[in-house]
């Protein structure tokens, strides 16, 4: 589940808190106070997660979601604003946010929704083979197969 969250706030005192509570719950997070820098940094690594506000000094949240979703596809976004209304939160999810939180925020739940973004959006592990043989007889415990002397049973 681990993975880098890429935070875009203008607000340096709460971008340290979320990064400080992120951190604490052992999530890697790199801060970012504009656009510009933002993704400056998406050229040089891409992140599991990206945290982005809306208003922002030099563009908007909701462009760099736009561009970021045509881009990178793979990257969860939620969104994290101060604009808290039904119809900002439905045009932030249609432009293809995984989750909107309002603020003010609990740090509690942002960690909870970024791990949870990160559960859903891990690459799937294959499970190991796991056989035991006998001489003729070999079993599959994964796929529950038994085989004798090479046919199946």
């Amino acid at each position: 589940m681990k993975g880098t969250v890429f935070l875009l706030e203008d607000d340096k005192s709460i971008c340290e808190l979320v990064r400080c509570a992120l951190e604490m719950a052992d999530i890697d997070t790199v801060c970012f106070n504009t656009v510009a820098d933002f993704n400056a940094a998406l050229n040089q690594h891409l992140p599991a997660v990206a945290l982005l506000d809306i208003m922002l000094p030099d563009g908007s949240g909701l462009d760099v979601l736009k561009k970021l979703k045509q881009s990178y596809p793979q990257v969860a976004c939620i969104m994290l604003s101060a604009l808290g209304q039904e119809s900002d939160k439905v045009k932030g999810l249609n432009l293809g946010a995984d989750d909107y939180i309002s603020k003010p925020f609990s740090l509690r739940e942002v960690q909870m929704r970024i791990k949870a973004v990160l559960r859903r959006t891990a690459p799937q592990q294959a499970v190991p083979a796991a056989y035991i043989g006998f001489k003729e007889l070999k079993l599959d415990l994964n796929k529950k197969e038994a085989v004798l002397c090479g046919e199946a049973l």
